[in-house]
């Protein structure tokens, strides 16, 4: 199995929260392994690094999936 995943991206770390605390009814569920959020820097490797220390904040929704796919949201 390949991790896909689903990435919020926002300037606002309440919106890039409620996305998360949105999100975590979905953990076990779909393959859906994880649900994360925080501010976009080096320390996460799944977020194209141009948005590194780019003031923008995510919410990570990770699951299992038979191929890797990748999608990045905007919010």
């Amino acid at each position: 199995m390949m991790k896909a995943y689903k990435i919020y991206m926002t300037k606002s770390s309440e919106v890039a929260r409620l996305l998360g605390e949105a999100h975590k009814d979905k953990l076990g569920k779909d393959g859906v392994t994880s649900v994360g959020t925080g501010a976009a820097n080096e320390k996460c490797a799944f977020i194209p690094q141009i948005y590194h220390g780019s003031e923008y904040f995510y919410c990570a929704v990770v699951r299992e999936s038979d191929r890797p796919d990748f999608e990045l949201i905007f919010a």
